[in-house]
């Protein structure tokens, strides 16, 4: 192999560790809770985004690192960088704690302490508790949903505005609902893979009909419940709560599509992909609807 292959497959392995689009989607997901708290300065929402999506990166590769034993041994995840040989093991554990040292960096140095000890804290959870945790138990899904449910608080405190309590709760509810629908809809798009995985999962612990019932039960209430929610003050616009209520009414009808008929091998890729459209648009929509009133 030329040099050039070599530096471009070598490229190619870092971007497959740092997962630079899910950490951007998970960075995106704090900035859009910091911008919801509509607070007068943008610019720690933007220090806030930039440390998440760092911290989100090198958490991702210390995992693979942590994981690529057992991640050579399924089809969806063996041609990561590390099952795949395009980088090796010492290599992304440096690059991982670079990217995790990095992000408190940037919280440190930019954001209240509250912001960098959650960010700690919800990196120490994924990495030394979740992750050990789920190759012995297929439910460990549930409890590794704490990270997630971290973000919102991130942005609200960067912002220095914590929301009501009910609201507060109901996102912060929607947010580990949503991680475990992301999870049932990965084992259903993967099934035959994780049917014979030799490692606990959450297909295994509760079966095709169990995590059938929990991703479409899940894409039914969040996205009825979106869709008769007032999310015009939230949005900022009529028009960004309208747009948001037709996805959420798209998501209604394939929960129920998901709950009574088995969809093809494309359609439930179709459906993990719109499940994380859905929220990025949502968090976009509040993104756009902040910047869209003056600030100072």
């Amino acid at each position: 192999m030329s040099n050039k292959g070599i530096t471009l497959s070598r490229l190619l392995g870092i971007l497959g560790l740092l997962k630079p689009v899910s950490s951007f989607f998970i960075g995106l997901a704090s900035f859009a809770a910091f911008c919801g708290a509509s607070p007068r300065d943008p610019r720690p929402g933007w220090w806030l985004l930039l440390g998440i999506c760092f911290l989100a990166g090198g958490c991702s590769a210390v995992n693979q690192w942590q994981e690529s034993d057992l991640d050579a041994l399924m089809a969806r995840t063996r041609g990561r960088p590390l099952p795949s040989g395009r980088v090796g093991r010492g290599f992304a554990l440096c690059l991982g704690l670079f990217f995790f040292v990095a992000g408190l960096s940037i919280l440190c140095l930019k954001q209240p302490w509250i912001v960098t000890a959650m960010g700690l804290a919800g990196a120490t959870w994924y990495n030394l508790i979740y992750t050990p945790l789920k190759a012995r138990n297929g439910l460990a899904a549930f409890p590794g949903t704490l990270p997630g449910c971290l973000l919102p608080m991130l942005g609200w405190e960067a912002a220095g505005k914590i929301p009501d309590a009910v609201p507060a709760l109901l996102v912060l509810g929607f947010s580990g609902l949503w991680q475990i629908v992301h999870v049932a809809l990965l084992c259903i798009w993967w099934e035959e893979d994780h049917e014979n995985s030799p490692n606990p999962n959450l297909y295994k612990a509760l079966g095709y009909r169990g995590v059938t019932l929990l991703a479409a039960t899940g894409m039914i209430g969040t996205g009825g419940l979106a869709v008769v929610l007032q999310l015009n003050d939230l949005m900022k616009s009529q028009a960004g709560a309208a747009i948001f209520r037709g996805f959420s009414l798209a998501l209604l009808i394939m929960g129920f599509a998901v709950l009574f008929e088995k969809p093809s091998s494309e359609a439930r890729r179709g459906i993990f992909i719109a499940w994380h459209l859905w929220l990025g648009v949502g968090l976009l929509l509040v993104i756009f609807g902040y910047f869209s009133e003056p600030h100072g």
